[in-house]
């Protein structure tokens, strides 16, 4: 009763009230009391009404979302050796499978696959399929489209960024935008915060995960990640819908091209994904030591034609393992001596050109094919991983003619 005959007395004295809370229970479903009232009897109204609605909830086990959040346990282990690092969007390929366990409020399994990739909206998008469900993702993993039995379900507009890359412990970011739906538009927003980065365990076995949340406006949740830069995915998702909490784990995962195999084993069936009972977690260490890039296949330049200034040859695979492509996929970029009589160049030894004006490159062969007929002076869209801070980025880049 002295709180609300003190928030009362404190919005009489202003002159409107608008209070909100937002409560959870234990299966995740939320609730939101709020109320606005205006001048002292609008006031007293809408106070009435927050407390009440308050109070029916926690008869109905409701709490705070704010103290329920206090309770909870850590998302993520901290561990000895595992420090946060900064993650560049990942490079997916046709083929790469992910599994889930699903609970909550429903339960089963959803095998979720990159079947190739398709143009919606002047975007390049990633065609996701998890049964009848169809996602189409950017190359940012932003949802661009979601489809249902071939018809569209939802689209974005600009797509929605789950992701702002590199990821990095302490970043936030707002997603604002329309959702177009069968029946109509809606205004959407959404809150994100990568929040922390450890280990998660899930069915799959254990991984290294940043840990990242949404919320509306009005503070409710929306989902819950864990993203691992080994699977290229989340490991873990939490959505919160109006029937409460629907969680996914990883069960399993291929990545297409495979690992390294030690020798004497290469005749022996290969995991493609880590078992329960062998986890097999990454660290940052690991992806460290790959920094520096080996030595692939030299590709003799061309004496004439257009060409992007540096020399490039074709990835070895430890090289595609490193940028997570397949073999004959790509174009790294060769030890060279910069030439002062030409303007500079964007790209170093050990950086992998991944695609040109959108078309994925088969080869240093295939950038030479692409470039061809363009004029000396020109500019196209090159997409390229970076060697040195482990992450892509697309950039322009000048058309040279002839070579040095």
């Amino acid at each position: 009763m002295k709180t609300a005959l003190a928030i009362l007395i404190l919005l009489g004295t202003i002159g409107c009230a608008v209070t909100s809370k937002v409560m959870i229970n234990e299966q995740g479903k939320q609730v939101h009391c709020g109320s606005f009232g205006f001048g002292v009897i609008g006031t007293t109204v809408a106070v009435a009404s927050y407390m009440e609605c308050v109070k029916q909830q926690t008869a109905l086990g409701f709490k705070d979302l704010e103290d329920f959040e206090k309770t909870e346990p850590p998302k993520v282990e901290q561990r000895a050796g595992i420090t946060p690092a900064k993650e560049g969007r990942p490079l997916w390929e046709t083929g790469y499978v992910w599994t889930y366990q699903l609970s909550g409020t429903r339960s089963g399994t959803s095998r979720q696959e990159v079947t190739g990739k398709d143009l919606v909206k002047g975007l390049t998008a990633y065609v996701v399929r998890a049964g009848d469900t169809t996602l189409l993702l950017s190359g940012e993993l932003s949802t661009i489209q979601v489809q249902e039995k071939n018809t569209i379900a939802g689209t974005y507009t600009p797509p929605l960024q789950n992701y702002i890359w590199p990821l990095e412990v302490g970043r936030t970011w707002q997603a604002k935008g329309e959702l177009e739906t069968r029946t109509g538009k809606l205004d959407t927003s959404t809150n994100y915060e990568v929040k922390a980065y450890g280990l998660v365990r899930v069915p799959a076995g254990e991984f290294e995960a940043f840990y990242l949340h949404s919320k509306s406006d009005n503070g409710a949740r929306i989902a819950e990640v864990w993203y691992s830069p080994k699977v290229r995915r989340h490991v873990k998702l939490v959505n919160y819908t109006s029937e409460g909490r629907l969680t996914a784990e990883l069960i399993s995962y291929s990545l297409g091209s495979p690992s390294p195999v030690p020798p004497g084993m290469l005749d022996q069936p290969r995991e493609t994904s880590p078992q329960p009972s062998t986890p097999a977690p990454s660290s940052p260490s690991v992806r460290q030591e790959s920094l520096a890039p080996p030595a692939p296949a030299a590709a003799p330049a061309p004496s004439s034609g257009p060409w992007l200034g540096v020399p490039l040859g074709t990835p070895d695979q430890q090289t595609l393992n490193r940028v997570g492509s397949r073999p004959g996929r790509g174009a790294v970029v060769l030890p060279f001596t910069k030439n002062p009589n030409l303007p500079p160049v964007d790209l170093d030894p050990g950086d992998v050109i991944l695609a040109i004006e959108g078309v994925d490159i088969e080869g240093p062969g295939h950038v030479a094919a692409l470039l061809a007929g363009r004029n000396p002076g020109s500019t196209v869209r090159v997409r390229a991983f970076r060697s040195q801070d482990q992450r892509q980025v697309e950039q322009p880049m000048v058309i040279f003619q002839g070579r040095p």
